[in-house]
């Protein structure tokens, strides 16, 4: 969440045309934002969902993943 704090001004120039990150469904790290927020901030900015990556799992449960968004006037 702090990097797209501090890439607010560049997301609102639409001066970024796609986000690779990782996500993460279970308490792996401490702090770390959910999927759900990060989502609404990707979408919030002008920008889809492309992909999501095949899920990791622990414990049978899934764990993290990569995730792809393009922002809507990328070409």
């Amino acid at each position: 969440m702090e990097v797209f704090k501090g890439a607010k001004k560049t997301l609102a120039e639409n001066k970024i045309g796609l986000l690779y990150f990782e996500v993460t469904f279970m308490d792996m790290y401490k702090n770390l934002p959910s999927f759900s927020s990060l989502y609404d901030v990707a979408i919030d900015n002008g920008f889809e969902l492309i992909t999501i990556y095949p899920l990791k799992y622990r414990n049978d449960k899934a764990g993290w993943t990569d995730v792809l968004f393009k922002h809507k006037s990328y070409k």
